[in-house]
């Protein structure tokens, strides 16, 4: 009797985001992306250029240079390979993507990889991501949602390197560059105190607001 194949082992989405967040966090898999593309889009041209060779000689009625099929099938081989490796990255970014927007849509189309799959900021995206996991313990739901100038604020704390934060008058500042009007009292009494209740944000003397990490 023939086994019956085993089930697929079901992932918590939720689980599988912080995985990915935690990865993408970082510029490497953007710059190793960017990497794989150059490489497939190289090996393309070149079996390209190949191929191309092999139909002038054919219509001018010549024969191929000896070799000239051989050359073709393995740089179409390694085109192949190049392609796979790129899919299998370009996946996973994807993936990404998808349950981030399953989870917040007010997130939905931050993560998108732009043309010629640049790195640029990326990270940088995804780590407000993981900003926001981390406050929310990796459970979106049971938070309020947050306000248009709340989610603003949080975006912005999320940006900051680890140990460092930003005053309130510097908050208000920065958010003035993106035409975001605040007052000191509105930010003091009506944006923070939910964000320290619900989003882990933290304010130190001498270092200002902050996302505290969690583990």
């Amino acid at each position: 009797m023939a086994k019956k194949p085993k089930a697929a082992k079901k992932v918590d989405p939720s689980e599988r985001l912080i995985e990915l967040a935690k990865r993408w966090s970082s510029p490497i898999p953007w710059t190793i992306l960017r990497e794989r593309f150059e490489k497939w889009q190289s090996a393309r041209d070149y079996a390209n250029d190949l191929r191309r060779i092999a139909w002038k000689l054919r219509d001018a009625g010549e024969p191929e240079e000896k070799g000239l099929q051989r050359q073709i099938a393995d740089a179409e081989h390694e085109e192949q390979v190049h392609e796979k490796h790129f899919r299998a990255l370009e996946d996973e970014a994807a993936e990404l993507e998808r349950l981030v927007s399953q989870k917040w849509p007010d997130l939905l189309g931050s993560l998108t990889i732009p043309d010629h799959y640049l790195p640029r900021e990326r990270h940088e995206q995804v780590r407000r991501v993981l900003a926001r996991l981390q406050a929310d313990g990796g459970q979106p739901g049971h938070a309020p949602p947050m306000t248009e100038t709340e989610h603003a604020v949080y975006c912005l704390l999320g940006t900051l390197a680890p140990g460092k934060g930003l005053t309130g008058k510097e908050i208000i500042q920065a958010l003035g560059k993106k035409n975001i009007c605040l007052e000191q009292s509105t930010l003091t009494r009506h944006i923070i105190p939910p964000l320290k209740k619900h989003r882990n944000v933290k304010n130190r003397k001498s270092v200002g607001y902050y996302i505290a990490q969690t583990h």
